[in-house]
């Protein structure tokens, strides 16, 4: 839920629902049928469930799936982010023309693809978006007076954030890990400092992520992405 300021608040027990047991989520139809097998298969083999998993978000992408892939989001849980990941845009629904030039660009293994994942810090509860080592001179001219751009561990980062497992401002029953870039000290852009990312665990090792913008209305889906740690 937000404030009047666009901040989320901490989530508590009362707010957030728990996990669906395996015959919970078979009850769902067949996202959740599908999910509860994954979940089993991830207790014995889990680095192949979340191959699979991180197979089905591609499909999801591909087909621009919106039901689906809200669907399998109200079924992850919040889980804190720690480290390196690696990330891929699946889904835009902002505008089909729009939508369907911007994922020819940056969907799954495009190599102009600019967005490499995020980094999150847990002893502050912050974290940075990973680019690819030619994106700051554009970056630069896309944000002419953003003062945030630089390098950790020899990569490029941007766009400063704070976590936490928070209310999702579209469904406050539903607790995620927030990525929100609002925070005026940040210093990020303003269409940035719109943006809500919440994430949710799907299987171990396979996160789904919405993208939330907070506009005149209210928060609207933007579209959806995946993390998974660094494989480096």
């Amino acid at each position: 839920m937000a404030d009047s300021a666009g901040n989320t608040a901490e989530v508590t027990a009362t707010t957030a629902r728990p996990p669906l047991t395996p015959d919970e989520l078979r009850s769902r139809g067949a996202i959740g049928a599908r999910l509860a097998d994954l979940l089993e298969l991830s207790e014995r083999e889990p680095e192949r469930a979340a191959a699979e998993t991180w197979e089905w978000f591609n499909t999801l992408g591909q087909d621009k799936d919106e039901k689906s892939l809200d669907e399998l989001f109200t079924l992850g849980i919040a889980k804190p982010m720690e480290g390196p990941t690696d990330g891929i845009l699946l889904a835009l629904f902002v505008n089909p023309l729009l939508d369907t030039f911007a994922m020819a660009l940056m969907g799954p293994g495009r190599m102009t693809a600019p967005w490499t994942g995020k980094t999150f810090d847990p002893e502050t509860q912050t974290g940075t978006n990973n680019f690819k080592s030619w994106y700051p001179p554009i970056a630069r001219m896309v944000f002419p007076r953003y003062r945030g751009i630089r390098r950790e561990q020899g990569k490029p980062v941007m766009f400063d954030n704070e976590n936490g497992i928070v209310p999702d401002p579209l469904d406050p029953s539903h607790a995620v890990w927030k990525i929100e870039y609002s925070d005026p000290a940040k210093g990020n852009p303003l269409f940035v400092k719109d943006v809500f990312d919440a994430l949710v665990e799907i299987v171990p090792g396979a996160n789904l992520g919405r993208i939330e913008y907070n506009g005149r209305n209210g928060f609207t889906n933007l579209g959806y992405f995946a993390l998974k740690p660094a494989s480096d």
